[in-house]
């Protein structure tokens, strides 16, 4: 499994000379070793190296007449119809969503085609998942900015083209499949109550960290958040996960090893549901859905197998993600810390006057964070000195503020003014979290440019 992702990293880079050498090395250590290991054994390796790297080549499309991406770059205004298949995004003036293409207006005749666009356009007029439109203006290949990896990120999710500011068309409401419509519905009802019951910016924090909805953050706040170095706390992956998983198992603490794992298990699927089962939140689920799984069973061991495993299988449906989709590498780091550390911290024995639940909470984002700060290191190019103590002071409010704010949107539903309680106590802990963090991250030494 390992030289598999071995092998779809380097091609997700096109390191091709990289793979020859590794496979040479491999090859002098058994010559210099031969008896140490079997040669089966280095076959197995130089095998799945190689069938890591095709995989990942086999994943890079060549278009054809009836592919919509045919008919990018030709600096022409082309006409398609087609339905919204995901959820609107809005972010400022601005709103995207993914269109899937079904028939195309070419050399004076409509043409059955496939493929999905990203459509970028005004905030208004509204539309809606499944509407079906029809869309005029010039496709575009995803543009390529320095340091970053935009189109391998829009090719993970299928989307090979965009288009800006068309002129747009609407049709008529298409039905959409009917799960994805429900869960799009429920999202937009939970994050409108998000915004009933708190005022701006504690609705923007609480809707980022209950149901994965950063844009309407304010940047002041997600700089501060960047300068403490508590990015991970915004950004959803495996971290999150595991602290619903920590929240879940702490209400059912005292119960039977099968009914706290399905106590979890319920924990992860509220999450999932949440976040509108989006594709890097249900990655991070399946991981941890592994290690429950491995904990449940008494198995602590087969945790990293199951982990590795899952990002194996992962990898194999779909090669973008693994160097292209931070959420799925967060996802990772943060499950191999709190497997590989958790018991380490746990040993320690460390902050022994702190109740259990908040604990734990911190425990498992230390050992998360002590994987994930490279890769933040890496995407972001900010080396926070301030981190330690910022997440030593301000962690243990996380989970408290997701537990609180989740039993506030629910009981509000019921009577508003019996959430009031819970709503006041998410205020004050965000509150003492939004001050807190700003405060820190006015000191001039809090973090470096890198």
């Amino acid at each position: 499994m390992v030289s598999f992702l071995i092998g779809v990293l380097l091609a997700s880079f096109g390191l091709w000379w990289m793979l020859i050498g590794l496979c040479v090395v491999l090859g002098g250590l058994f010559c210099v070793w031969r008896f140490q290991f079997s040669w089966r054994y280095l076959l197995v390796v130089v095998f799945t190296l190689f069938f890591g790297y095709f995989r990942f080549a086999l994943a890079i499309p060549h278009f054809a007449v009836g592919d919509l991406g045919f008919y990018k770059d030709l600096n022409v205004n082309v006409k398609f119809e087609g339905f919204i298949s995901n959820e609107i995004r809005v972010q400022g003036d601005q709103q995207s969503f993914s269109l899937t293409v079904v028939k195309l207006f070419w050399n004076n005749n409509w043409r059955e085609i496939q493929g999905k666009i990203l459509v970028k356009t005004d905030r208004f007029p509204e539309f809606h998942f499944g509407d079906y439109l029809q869309i005029q203006g010039q496709i575009r290949s995803p543009p390529s900015f320095e340091g970053s990896f935009y189109p391998q990120q829009l090719a993970e999710q299928d989307i090979y083209a965009v288009i800006y500011a068309p002129r747009i068309q609407f049709l008529r409401v298409g039905s959409g499949d009917p799960f994805w419509k429900m869960v799009f519905t429920l999202k937009g009802w939970l994050s409108n109550q998000i915004n009933v019951i708190f005022t701006e910016p504690e609705a923007s924090l609480v809707a980022g960290l209950l149901m994965g909805i950063r844009t309407s953050i304010p940047k002041s706040i997600l700089d501060d958040f960047n300068r403490a170095g508590l990015t991970h706390v915004l950004a959803i992956s495996g971290y999150n996960i595991n602290l619903m998983i920590t929240i879940f198992g702490f209400c059912f603490v005292g119960a039977g090893r099968r009914a706290r794992f399905f106590g979890m298990l319920c924990g992860i699927t509220l999450f999932l549901l949440f976040t509108g089962f989006s594709g890097s939140v249900i990655r991070a689920a399946w991981m941890g859905f592994f290690v429950i799984l491995s904990i449940a069973n008494g198995r602590k061991g087969q945790a990293i197998i199951n982990l590795l495993l899952s990002a194996f299988l992962m990898t194999f449906l779909n090669p973008y993600v693994l160097a292209f989709d931070l959420s799925f590498e967060l996802s990772f780091l943060a499950t191999l810390g709190l497997v590989l550390l958790m018991p380490l911290v746990e040993n320690m024995n460390l902050f022994p006057k702190m109740p259990e639940f908040l604990r734990e909470g911190l425990l498992i984002t230390l050992a998360a964070q002590v994987f994930t700060t490279p890769l933040i290191l890496y995407y972001f190019g900010r080396f926070s000195i301030i981190a330690p103590i910022a997440n030593i002071l301000f962690l243990p409010l996380i989970p408290l503020i997701m537990l609180v704010s989740f039993l506030a949107l629910m009981i509000s539903f019921i009577s508003p003014l019996l959430a009031f309680p819970f709503t006041a106590m998410t205020w004050i802990f965000l509150k003492i979290l939004l001050n807190g963090v700003h405060f820190v991250a006015a000191f001039w030494f809090a973090s470096v440019q890198v």
